[in-house]
Order: structure tokens, then sequence, then C-alpha cells
């Protein structure tokens, strides 16, 4: 299965409960004019409706072709490349909004300062350190600490980097924010697509078969009953984390 669809798959299979609108939030700072760079775009992103709002005034990019191939079918728009995070195919101080959206990849801050013009906002949304860490901690440790992702980080210690690294990088913070909400998956299957897809941005190692028991105990511990569409369901409960800091170029 091709990354993309299997990211797909895996959006597909969540359910999230009271999930906040990053996509509408940003749009209240973009209109007809805004000029913007997305630094790793994905299919199924969403992000996609930043292309109607400023028409052809988007750029969206990506390290790996095969990515930006599977964005191109679900959108005509042409400004689309497969470039190294920190080689972005963008003019200095050419743009008035950068985008790093929640995604696999990182950011290149140095990258975002060049092409901003002065007053332009750099938007960096990733994973908490709190993210699936219900489940994560039950994986345990390896000789290389703990096996969940960013289980070694303590509370807060991501959107603290986050502001730092932007300041460093020539940012004046204007807006932080941590977002929580409850997320379920349909059963031990979906689990196990979830975490294989994911990799080691959620479990090092993982193996289904090696970590069978720690399954079936997640299962167990964290099958809970909720409402979604008027209706009580039942899933594979965990929280989920993400934050959200926005510089503004000095």
């Amino acid at each position: 299965m091709e990354t993309p669809d299997a990211y797909r798959k895996v959006l597909d299979e969540e359910i999230n409960i009271e999930a906040p609108n990053i996509i509408a939030y940003i749009q209240k700072d973009i209109n007809p004019n805004s000029r913007i760079l997305e630094m790793g775009i994905m299919p199924g992103s969403g992000s996609l409706q930043f292309i109607e709002q400023c028409k052809k005034k988007y750029i969206g990019t990506h390290p790996k072709q095969e990515i930006i191939d599977g964005v191109k079918k679900e959108s005509d728009q042409p400004l689309l490349y497969a470039c190294p995070l920190d080689q972005q195919p963008v003019n200095d101080q050419s743009v008035n909004v950068v985008l790093s959206l929640l995604g696999p990849i990182g950011h290149s801050t140095s990258e975002a300062y060049r092409v901003s013009e002065p007053g332009g906002k750099f938007y960096v949304w990733k994973v908490g350190e709190e993210d699936k860490r219900e489940l994560k901690a039950m994986f345990g440790n390896d000789n290389k600490g703990p096996r969940g992702y960013n289980m070694e980080m303590a509370k807060g210690e991501r959107v603290k980097l986050l502001e730092e690294e932007l300041k460093n990088g020539g940012f004046n913070i204007t807006k932080t924010h941590q977002f929580f909400f409850d997320s379920y998956l349909p059963n031990k299957s979906a689990l196990i697509h979830f975490l294989e897809t994911l990799g080691p941005r959620a479990v090092r190692n993982f193996d289904k078969h090696k970590d069978n028991e720690v399954l079936d105990e997640i299962v167990k511990q964290h099958t809970k009953q909720y409402q979604h569409d008027e209706r009580t369901e039942s899933g594979i409960w965990f929280r989920k984390h993400e934050v959200m800091v926005v510089g503004i170029k000095k």
C-alpha cells in the first residue's frame, strides 16, 4: 500500500470527538490575496481548501515525489513540488503565510524565515507529547528508553521547544494553542494498522506478533462507549494532543 493511501485509511478509521477545526482557524487569517507556502503537504490533509480561497497563490511541497503525486490526484493545483525542506522553490520574502501542518515530517524554520515577507506569519501545527500517551506507555521501555514516541518529553515541553525554535529563527510568537480531544478506533485490527502505518512516530519497533499481549491489554482497558451521530458506538479510546505555535516575522 502506498504511503498516501495508508495514511488516508488511518484517517478514515479514526473517530475524533470534539476535535478542533484547525484549517478553519487558519483560514480566518487568509484572504484572496494571501500568498501561501505549505511545507509537507499530505493527501487528505484538508489544506487544499486554501487553494480555492487563494486561487492560484498557493504552493505546496513535500520531500517525497510519491506524496506530491498523491496530492495531485486530489487537485488540479499546478504549484506542487517535491523538494527538500530546506530548499523551497520560493523567492526571498515572497510569501506572507507559511504553513507546517500536522504531518509525518518536520519543517525548516530558517526557510520559513527566508521566504516570508516582514510581518508574514508562520503556522506550526504538530503532535503534542501527550498524544496517545495512555496507549504508548503500555509498550514499556527497551534499551533506548521509552518505546512510545515523545514519551521522554515532560508535560508542556513540545510547545516550549517550538516557541524557542521560532524565536531563535527570527519570529515573534503571537499565539500558542494546545488541543486535547478524544479519539476512537473500531477494533484491534484497526489499532494494528494504525500503529504499523505511523511506525516509529507511535511505537518504536512495533511488532503485532511480539506485542500481541500488549495489544490485547489495550483493547481490554481502553474499549469504551461513545456517542457519535446520535448513536452509541464502542471503540478503543485514546486521547489526542496537538499543539500550534504561530510566529510573525520580525
